[in-house]
């Protein structure tokens, strides 16, 4: 499968990482916004159609990516702090407000809480959105510690919902399976970067481990692996706590699980 086909959602995972390092003080510049607040979240924006939808399916991904994390004391933003959303007029807007590069979908920030993105931006409310939220939700849970880069990657990818990427994200996965080319998962999950030369099979693999993790077990096992691991556990450790008898023998267990998850489900 052509490589072009999951270079965006790379440019756009790599869009997060650079906010996080390089963009955490940009301001909304000079546009003028209005204010809409629904649950969790703040919208500015100047498309009051637009922004009352985008507002339904943020509480809808929120509450769908803590339901995956399954822990009933994690509730962010349920007080006076919200998640701030802003939705710029154009793209050139977007970028000269937020310093993002020219392929830049939309950028999220944990610190503070904040997406941007504009209104035209492809895939918004299915793609780009969830996927950035998953990122910020995610290091709230882990309290921002360094984690697994296949693991952070991998349920952003996972939480997006555009249904033709997914099923080729599926397919190309399975494909991989089926022929041996798969990156064998302790390889995988030591990975310090993504591989250039296997930018796709790194993403999309990453996501269909994430989803055996969160689908094929109990509600509170995935949470439970990320606290461990946040708590300092090693990957055994954390998955022997976590999922108790399931990976008893560690990664060769786990391998062996997520190849017939595979093989059943997609």
């Amino acid at each position: 499968m052509d490589i072009s086909m999951y270079i965006k959602s790379y440019h756009k995972v790599f869009g997060i990482i650079l906010a996080a390092i390089l963009f955490a003080g940009f301001t909304a510049g000079s546009a003028e916004f209005e204010r809409l607040e629904r649950g969790h979240f703040v919208i500015y924006h100047q498309n009051k159609d637009l922004a009352n939808g985008l507002t339904w399916k943020a509480e809808y991904y929120y509450k769908k990516i803590l339901g995956h994390l399954g822990s009933a004391e994690f509730r962010p933003w349920e007080g006076k702090d919200k998640c701030e959303i802003y939705l710029y007029k154009t793209k050139a807007e977007y970028l000269k407000a937020t310093g993002a590069p020219e392929w830049s979908a939309g950028l999220a920030q944990d610190n503070p809480l904040r997406f941007s993105a504009y209104e035209g931006s492809p895939d918004l409310a299915t793609t780009t959105f969830p996927h950035e939220l998953t990122h910020i939700i995610f290091r709230l849970f882990t309290d921002r510690k360094r984690m697994p880069l296949w693991l952070e990657e991998g349920m952003a990818q996972f939480e997006e919902e555009d249904q033709s990427s997914l099923y080729k994200r599926k397919r190309f996965v399975k494909m991989s399976v089926k022929d041996g080319s798969y990156i064998r998962l302790v390889e995988l999950m030591n990975m310090p970067q993504v591989p250039e030369d296997n930018v796709d099979l790194f993403y999309t693999e990453s996501a269909s481990v994430v989803d055996h993790l969160i689908t094929d077990n109990i509600r509170t096992s995935f949470g439970k692996f990320l606290t461990c691991l946040k708590n300092g556990q090693s990957r055994d450790e954390a998955l022997n706590n976590a999922y108790q008898w399931k990976y008893k023998n560690g990664m060769s267990d786990l391998e062996k699980r997520w190849l017939e998850f595979i093989k059943r489900k997609y």
